[in-house]
């Protein structure tokens, strides 16, 4: 399930608010072996005692995120300095969702450019957005057309203050008109396997930011 190589998150008991990350460097015997976990906000090393518990998220082959709860066993040093952690069964781990499914709510800004350039390009926000796809609203001033291909620039903001860009075709699936708005579903076409790593990391940012506001259930 967690492969070598994979990045963590952890989340300290006491302070959910300051997240780590590291990679797995080793696992064996259910000890799990990491890199000095950073804190994201600053990239600065997390000192962590013996005995420490911790909240630990990955995502695993199947693209589902996991959670689990764990603590600091010890460190060691063998080509890198590593800590230990205590690394539950497979049955243990609790799975988040299947992500890419998960349409998480958020207005972000896209900017949609015409394949065949039948209109003008223009920026705007999503209504929603998964790994899958987007809903989007559409200006009044122009006309737009079902299964129309266009690419979408996507600004992507992470709670820990970055914003990382991702460029995507996409077709218009469905023009839905209104007497207030006019919006449009997007499906994801041709997704490189970057971009889609980009989209799954920040529908599961998101996911744990509403959840903190209780603003997201299972």
């Amino acid at each position: 399930m967690l492969n070598i190589g994979d990045s963590l998150i952890f989340e300290l008991k006491d302070d959910q608010a300051s997240k780590l990350k590291c990679k797995a460097v080793d696992l064996k015997n259910q000890v799990l072996y990491t890199d000095y976990p950073v804190y994201e906000k600053n990239g600065k090393t997390a000192f962590l005692l013996n005995g420490t518990h911790l909240k630990a998220s990955f995502v695993g082959n199947d693209q589902n995120a996991y959670l689990f709860h764990t603590e600091v066993l010890g460190r060691c040093k063998e080509k890198i300095p590593m800590l230990t952690f205590k690394m539950p069964e497979a049955h243990e781990l609790i799975r988040i969702q299947r992500r890419e499914y998960v349409r998480i709510e958020t207005a972000i800004d896209v900017a949609l450019h015409s394949a065949s350039q039948r209109f003008q390009p223009f920026v705007t926000t999503t209504i929603d957005i998964s790994a899958g796809g987007a809903a989007v609203n559409l200006p009044g001033k122009q006309s737009f057309e079902q299964n129309e291909e266009v690419t979408a620039w996507f600004s992507l903001p992470f709670q820990k203050g970055t914003i990382e860009y991702a460029k995507i075709k996409a077709k218009m699936v469905r023009v839905i008109k209104s007497d207030k708005k006019e919006m449009a579903t997007l499906q994801f076409l041709d997704l490189t396997e970057t971009d889609r790593k980009k989209l799954l990391q920040f529908c599961f940012d998101q996911q744990l930011l509403l959840k903190k506001k209780g603003a997201f259930s299972e």
